[in-house]
C-alpha cells in the first residue's frame, strides 16, 4: 500500500499525553501549569466561598485532574510524582488560607487526602479488587486469576505475631479491622486510615 505512517513521538490518547519512552513528562508538566492556573483563579475569588465550598471546588476542577489515569504513573520518576505533589498540596494550602511558603503539616491529614503516591497505588488496588469480585471492565477481569499458595494467612500471621510482640500481648485490632473489609467503600476507610492514623487499629476500643 501507498499508506504513509508518520512517526511521532508524543501522541494523545483520551486526554492523556504518551511519550514514546513513557515517562509521562509532556502529560504531567503541561498539566502542573494548567492546574496551578486554575488555582490561581480560584484564590482571587476564594473570600466568596465558605471552606466547605472551596473544598468542593477544588476538588471538582483541580483533585480530580490529578485522579484522571492517574494508575498510568505508577513507577513515574520521583521528580514527577514531586511535580504532581506540589499541585496537591498548593490546592490544599489554598484551602485552608497558607502562604505559599507555609509549612503544609497535616493538612493533608485534616481534608481527609491521601497524598499522591497513595493515590496511585490505591487506584491500582481499587481496580485490582473490582476485577476480583466481577465489577471491573471484562477486557481486565479476564486477566486476573486467584492463586492459592496461602500467602495471605502467612501475612496475617506475621502481623498478628508483630502486633502482639509490639503490644504486650494485647489483641490484634489491625487483622480485626481488614478482615472484615466487604466493600469499595469500607476498603477505602480502612486504607486512608492506615496511612494517617494507624494507631486507630491498633488501640484497644473503648468499652
Amino acid at each position: 500500500n501507498e499508506t504513509c505512517i508518520r512517526f511521532v513521538s508524543t501522541t494523545k490518547n483520551l486526554g492523556v499525553r504518551i511519550d514514546h519512552h513513557l515517562t509521562f513528562e509532556p502529560q504531567i508538566m503541561p498539566l502542573k501549569k494548567h492546574c496551578l492556573r486554575l488555582l490561581r483563579n480560584v484564590i482571587r475569588r476564594k473570600y466568596l466561598f465558605s471552606k466547605a465550598q472551596l473544598k468542593l471546588i477544588v476538588n471538582s476542577i483541580i483533585v480530580c485532574k490529578l485522579d484522571y489515569c492517574n494508575a498510568l504513573y505508577f513507577g513515574i520518576s520521583d521528580y514527577l510524582i514531586h511535580q504532581l505533589q506540589l499541585i496537591q498540596n498548593a490546592a490544599a494550602k489554598a484551602i485552608v488560607g497558607l502562604c505559599k511558603h507555609d509549612h503544609l503539616g497535616d493538612t493533608l491529614k485534616d481534608l481527609h487526602w491521601l497524598p499522591i503516591s497513595y493515590r496511585i497505588q490505591y487506584k491500582l488496588l481499587l481496580l485490582v479488587y473490582k476485577c476480583l469480585n466481577g465489577m471491573g471492565p471484562d477486557y481486565l477481569g479476564t486477566m486476573f486469576k486467584f492463586a492459592n499458595y496461602n500467602h495471605l494467612i502467612y501475612l496475617c500471621s506475621v502481623i498478628s505475631e508483630r502486633c502482639r510482640s509490639s503490644y504486650n500481648g494485647k489483641q490484634n485490632i489491625l487483622t480485626q479491622k481488614f478482615r472484615p473489609v466487604t466493600s469499595v467503600k469500607s476498603a477505602t476507610e480502612t486504607w486512608t486510615t492506615f496511612c494517617y492514623y494507624p494507631q486507630r487499629l491498633t488501640s484497644t476500643p473503648r468499652e
